[in-house]
C-alpha cells in the first residue's frame, strides 16, 4: 500500500518473506442470531442497543453510530455519516429508526450516545457471553449489505447506502449462496 501510494520505494517485508495474514471472513448474522442478540441487548447498556439498532438498519460502521443529532434530518428522512476516510455521505433514514431518533431528540441530547472506553472489547465480550463468539459488531454491516442484495437492490445503490466508493472493497461484503 505504501509503495502504491508513493510513500515508499519498496516493501522491505517482501524481501524478508513476510506476507500479510489472511483476514477471517466476517459472517452475516442469521435471523436466529439477530433474535438472540436483540434479546440479550435488553439487559445491556443503552449505548449498545442504540449502536446495534443504527448499524443493523443503516449498515454503518460502529464509529458512525455515535453521531451528532444534527446529522439526522427527520423532516427529510435522511442521515449523514462522517465515513472512513473523512468523506461524508447521506443516506435515507431507515423508518425503523425514526422513533429512536425522536426519543433521543426529546431527551435533549446532542449525540446518539456517549462513546464508552474500549467499545470493541465490550462488543467482543458481549458476543462471547451470549454464545456467538464468531460474530463481531462489523457483521451488522456485512448483514446489511447482504440483505440489500437478497432484496435485489442494484449494486450502485447498495454502494451508496454503505458509503462505498470502490467496488473492490464493496464486493468483499456480500455473503450470498
Amino acid at each position: 500500500e505504501a509503495v502504491e501510494s508513493d510513500f515508499a520505494d519498496s516493501n522491505p517485508c517482501s524481501r524478508l518473506g513476510i506476507k500479510k495474514e489472511a483476514v477471517a471472513v466476517k459472517p452475516a448474522i442469521t435471523a436466529a442470531e439477530h433474535r438472540t442478540i436483540c434479546e440479550a441487548l435488553r439487559s445491556e447498556p443503552e449505548w449498545m442497543r442504540t449502536s446495534y439498532d443504527i448499524a443493523w438498519h443503516q449498515g454503518c460502521r460502529f464509529s458512525e453510530t455515535c453521531l451528532p443529532l444534527s446529522q439526522v434530518d427527520l423532516n427529510r428522512g435522511t442521515i449523514t455519516f462522517h465515513a472512513k476516510g473523512g468523506k461524508d455521505f447521506t443516506a435515507p433514514l431507515a423508518r425503523e429508526l425514526r422513533p429512536l431518533f425522536e426519543r433521543i431528540k426529546r431527551q435533549g441530547r446532542k449525540v446518539t450516545f456517549k462513546m464508552p472506553s474500549m467499545p470493541s472489547k465490550q462488543w467482543w465480550q458481549f458476543f462471547k457471553r451470549i454464545g456467538l463468539p464468531h460474530l463481531c459488531f462489523h457483521c451488522t454491516r456485512v448483514t446489511f449489505i447482504t440483505r440489500c442484495y437478497q432484496h435485489d437492490i442494484p449494486e450502485h445503490v447498495v454502494m451508496k447506502l454503505a458509503g462505498h466508493a470502490s467496488t473492490t472493497v464493496h464486493r468483499v461484503y456480500p455473503r450470498l449462496a
